[in-house]
């Protein structure tokens, strides 16, 4: 078996996020940065994306299920996207999401969280 990673970098994700009131009363855009391990061989073989991810589709359904999403900590978020993709993409074996907030700590270029999911 090949093991393979695809990715999506930098996606851009408007969301409800933050401790502070005035973080929750507009928008604010999470950067993501997605890596998913995959056995890549069928795709390879049969030029196919059903055995593969369709980065294209999980890209707008994230950005999708943010607009609306609201919570105080990056951390809940990126576990509940963890839940999105693995029912979304039932070929990832393994995935690591970034999740990084810009402009809101002085001095830094952003802050944020990584986790990893193995199935």
């Amino acid at each position: 078996m090949i093991q393979s990673t695809v990715f999506i970098d930098r996606l851009e994700l408007d969301t409800y996020i933050g401790l502070h009131k005035w973080e929750m009363a507009d928008r604010q855009t999470v950067i993501s940065d997605i890596q998913m391990v995959i056995d890549m061989h069928d795709a390879a073989q049969n030029d196919d994306i059903a055995s593969s991810v369709n980065y294209e589709f999980i890209s707008n359904h994230l950005r999708d299920w943010a607009y609306n999403y609201r919570c105080k900590l990056l951390e809940k978020m990126a576990y509940q996207l963890i839940e999105e993709l693995t029912t979304c993409c039932p070929t990832v074996q393994q995935m690591t999401i970034r999740l990084t907030k810009v402009g809101v700590v002085p001095h830094t270029t952003g802050c944020g969280v990584e986790v990893t999911y193995t199935r």
